[in-house]
């Protein structure tokens, strides 16, 4: 059996839980009105994002799984 065919037979073990579970943030209010609107991102990038100052001031976020929201204000990210 050669290696493509390993791969294209799901030979391979499948991720605990599924990409789209990844990147359940989306953005919900942009104050800036740049390119993040509407836009999904994953818990990872919301804290990297956060300690580095990427997000506006009053960006919000809303999970699509939990329906939790959360705001980045005064340099933190804080669920409301």
């Amino acid at each position: 059996m050669n290696i493509f065919g390993r791969f294209l037979t799901g030979d391979l073990p499948a991720p605990e839980r599924p990409l789209t579970r990844w990147k359940c943030w989306q953005v919900i209010r942009d104050p800036t009105g740049r390119d993040f609107q509407g836009r999904f991102f994953a818990q990872i990038d919301l804290d990297a994002s956060a300690e580095n100052n990427t997000w506006p001031d009053g960006i919000v976020f809303c999970n699509q799984v939990s329906g939790r929201r959360m705001r980045f204000r005064a340099g933190k990210l804080e669920t409301f």
